[in-house]
């Protein structure tokens, strides 16, 4: 920038926030506005700021100011993906379009510069750059000569769970960073694994790194002034709106120091252990205009059911295939109601033990529906279907699929840590007699984690009330779980492989 500003980073910002309706100019956002600044001559530059500070907004009132500055700028901003790249790109059209220091700058309504992802200001030299262009990381860009690159968010949730996929970031950031004609960078996210290419560019490519995580030294929140106060900070450590709520998600997102999403602070002395079975009254039923049972747990009303099978060979050396049992309260507890190992592979007879235990699984505890996890054999839910109606047992059998790029201690860590620290896992004293509390104790370092993990399996299909995990809202059921006619008492033959009613 050869010419001193028309006004600071912070004066533009602060005008931008009046006209949008903002109460306050956080301390925090003007302390990042100065080092954008007073930074601007050093080649390579990384933000690190807490997860929800607006960091990308800044950046984007950032490239604005810099175009009010010097039309004839040019900038390459780069995303993980395609949403954040359009976010930027609109944001910074917006600004330059509403901000009274920039309106000058907004080409005339015919020219066809001004579009989505790539756009133009009005200028003072002739060149085939656009002033700004959006990206993402897989469309490669490096035939254009920006004068500053902008990385916002390289790294998310999505791309860097496997070591591959890691080293696939650093790879195209490696070619971002030596392409010809580059100038400037300034990268700005926060890390997402204890192996986070924002370390790499600090210790290995010689980054100037300013980090805002959500305290200040002296354990004050940042922003208070815009309701990130101690309560707020407190409800992103138990991981609300959609956040899995794990130590280690809340140490990179948060404090911004790299850590795994599942290092997991789950501490049996927060899991409470109970032996009593559920209990029914009929009660009126308003959705169905009649008498219906109404079921309860330790005096909870029970929500929601789900039986949960995780199939495996259960051979020596090899994942135990798991059925768990999970009920969900109205109150919020999440109950382990049961949990069984089943018996391995036998090579006479396929998987017909295992389903055969699956079914008398549900029998016992009179469970209509059961998920099957489809990654390890696609045929097994068909034949847990043709089982249980060649025996005449009412049973609906859902299939579910782990995502190939979903992290299995990742997925463990989202479901049971939120519940453990919240003292809302409750535990059958019978599972106590499975391998349960040592895979439990042992997570994430341990080898078997074949029980929490269809344990996380049931728990994820529950219908939580309010809002889950993943963000989304699931109402309250409008009927109650269970509607199977009393069942006869069952016992298993281990010889003929099927159900015998007791006399």
């Amino acid at each position: 920038m050869e010419n001193p500003p028309l006004l600071s980073l912070s004066e533009f910002a602060a005008i931008f926030g009046i006209q949008k309706g903002y109460e306050h100019f956080p301390r925090m956002h003007r302390e990042i506005c100065d080092w954008l600044q007073e930074s601007l001559p050093r080649r390579k530059r990384l933000l690190m700021a807490y997860r929800h500070a607006g960091k990308s907004e800044l950046v984007s009132i950032y490239v604005a100011w810099r175009l009010m500055n010097n039309p004839n700028a040019s900038f390459l901003i780069i995303s993980a993906d395609t949403e954040r790249a359009s976010k930027m790109s609109e944001l910074i059209r917006r600004i330059i379009e509403s901000h009274p220091f920039t309106t000058h700058l907004v080409p005339e309504l015919n020219e066809s510069k001004w579009q989505s992802n790539k756009f133009t200001v009005k200028r003072t030299i002739a060149s085939q750059e656009p002033s700004v262009l959006c990206r993402t990381i897989g469309t490669g860009a490096t035939s254009f000569h920006a004068d500053e690159v902008i990385v916002d968010d390289i790294e998310i949730a999505d791309n860097c769970r496997t070591q591959e996929a890691r080293k696939k970031i650093k790879d195209i950031t490696r070619e971002i960073i030596t392409s010809v004609g580059r100038k400037h960078f300034l990268f700005i996210g926060t890390p997402h694994d204890d192996d986070s290419i924002y370390t790499w560019l600090e210790q290995t490519r010689g980054f100037e790194t300013r980090k805002w995580p959500v305290w200040r030294a002296d354990g004050v929140p940042q922003m208070p002034e815009i309701g990130h106060d101690h309560q707020w900070i407190a409800e992103k450590q138990m991981g609300e709106e959609g956040e899995p709520g794990t130590v280690g998600w809340f140490k990179s997102q948060y404090l911004l120091i790299p850590s795994k999403a599942y290092e997991t602070l789950m501490d049996w002395s927060g899991v409470q252990i109970y032996a009593d079975d559920v209990t029914h009254r009929d009660r009126w039923n308003e959705y169905h205009e009649q008498i219906m049972p109404t079921f309860y747990l330790r005096g909870d009303e029970i929500l929601d059911v789900k039986a949960y099978w995780d199939p495996a060979t259960g051979l020596q050396g090899k994942d135990n295939s798991v059925i768990a049992l999970a009920i969900q309260a109205v109150d919020g507890n999440v109950y382990l109601h049961d949990l069984k190992i089943l018996p391995p592979y036998n090579p006479k007879v396929g998987f017909k033990d295992q389903i055969n235990e699956v079914l008398f699984f549900l029998k016992q505890h009179e469970v209509p529906v059961v998920y099957v996890e489809k990654n390890f054999a696609f045929q097994l839910a068909d034949e847990l279907r043709r089982t249980a109606k060649q025996q005449g047992i009412k049973v609906s059998v859902r299939e579910t699929t782990r995502k190939s790029t979903q992290n299995k201690r990742v997925f463990i860590a989202q479901q049971l840590e939120p519940l453990v620290k919240t003292h809302r896992l409750w535990v059958h004293q019978r599972v106590l007699n499975t391998p349960f509390r040592e895979e439990f104790e042992s997570f994430p370092s341990s080898r078997r984690d074949d029980t929490i993990d269809a344990t996380a399996g049931a728990i994820a299909e529950l219908r939580f009330v309010g809002m889950s995990y993943d963000g989304t809202e699931r109402p309250i059921a409008s009927r109650p779980w269970h509607q199977m006619e009393p069942v006869e008492a069952m016992t298993w033959s281990p010889t003929e492989h099927t159900f015998e009613r007791i006399n």
